[in-house]
């Protein structure tokens, strides 16, 4: 806007307040960096297996983009998209279609149940088996969840269609240096988006965790790309080949299916996550102190009031891991294969889904010793 309005005042204050945010934001990462936690001496350690998991999570990432967007992909309209991108232009079109399909299917193949970047859209559920000792059985039927990895990539496809307008008049305008007929608020969003995905591609890539950066952040970026895809449509309303009832019943459609896909996801998460609790709550009324109960990291990082740090070798891992269990005679597992015998079993639960049949958390003794001797209840 200032550049187009020739205001020499408004493009200082601009280039002056974007210095400012840019620096604050070194500040605060400068801050950041001295504050005591876990992940402050992790491995600065990039390989090719680090490089093609980033890749694989970055992709996931647009997966994730399109199970989410999906009620906005439709009001923008499913035909509407693929239609302006053919008619901007058949090659890019093509190109475009075709690496995004073989991003999308190489992306599945690598990271298979973490097709959905993070571990909160995860085939066992939110979390997965991330914080509790076991095998958490699927949350829905195997067919089921791969129509739902089929409907996120078919999102993640349309959002790319959607960029091929854009791409399609990009060299025109680099070659005419065109920057006045640039959108500021498009831009601005853009670049909003590109510095989010970079963020998260190079943490991953360089296995920084000095500043720690995870996939939930990434979330932030959803909104962006709703407005940028809506206001894209929405200014081509020649490409309407859909009428505003047939939008609203298909947007209505899909916001519902999401509604009770999240609503499954809900449930099993609050009941996973209360009975693994009421779990623990019973081997303490059991005698057992806090200190000698493997709860999983969520229960041992509270109730310890630290984490475990981490290494970079798989050999330091485990002996941390073995310092840090040590004295913790009392493991809580989800859905063990038999249940404990009457003497090793010190609680049990059992907690029910929408989608599958009730499965057992347990409280077993284990072969290590305690590091406070229980005491009768």
């Amino acid at each position: 806007v200032a550049w187009r309005s020739r205001d020499r005042r408004l493009l200082v204050t601009v280039v002056a307040t974007g210095a400012g945010v840019v620096a604050a934001t070194g500040v605060l990462l400068l801050w950041w960096s001295g504050i005591p936690h876990p992940l402050t001496n992790a491995p600065l350690d990039p390989s090719l297996g680090s490089l093609r998991e980033a890749l694989a999570r970055g992709i996931g990432y647009g997966r994730l983009a399109g199970l989410l967007l999906l009620p906005v992909i439709a009001w923008a309209g499913l035909l509407r998209i693929p239609r302006r991108a053919w008619a901007a232009s058949h090659r890019a079109t093509i190109v475009v279609g075709v690496l995004a399909t073989a991003a999308l299917t190489l992306g599945y193949l690598a990271l298979r149940e973490d097709a959905f970047v993070g571990n909160y859209v995860h085939p066992r559920g939110v979390l997965g088996d991330d914080v509790l000792a076991g095998f958490r059985p699927g949350i829905m039927p195997a067919p089921v969840w791969f129509l739902v990895v089929l409907a996120g990539s078919f999102g993640a496809l349309m959002l790319a269609l959607a960029t091929v307008p854009w791409l399609a008049g990009l060299g025109a305008r680099v070659r005419a240096r065109d920057v006045v007929s640039i959108d500021p608020v498009a831009l601005m969003f853009g670049l909003t988006l590109g510095g989010l995905w970079c963020a998260y591609l190079l943490t991953d890539t360089l296995q920084i965790n000095h500043f720690p950066i995870f996939d939930r952040y990434a979330l932030g970026g959803l909104p962006l790309i709703a407005v940028l895809l809506l206001r894209a449509t929405d200014r081509d309303a020649a490409s309407r080949v859909l009428s505003d009832d047939l939008r609203r019943y298909s947007t209505a459609i899909v916001l519902l299916l999401l509604a009770t896909l999240g609503l499954t996801f809900a449930i099993d998460s609050a009941h996973y996550d209360g009975t693994r609790w009421r779990v623990g709550r019973a081997t303490v009324a059991a005698g057992y102190p806090l200190r000698d109960i493997d709860g999983g990291f969520e229960w041992v990082d509270w109730h310890a009031g630290i984490a475990p740090p981490i290494a970079d070798t798989v050999a330091e891992r485990r002996r941390i891991r073995r310092r840090f269990l040590a004295g913790r005679c009392v493991t809580i597992a989800v859905n063990p294969p038999h249940l404990p015998p009457a003497d090793r079993l010190i609680a049990k639960r059992r907690y029910t889904s929408p989608l599958r049949s009730p499965v057992w958390i347990v409280a077993e003794r284990n072969h290590r010793a305690c590091a406070i001797p229980p005491t009768a209840p």
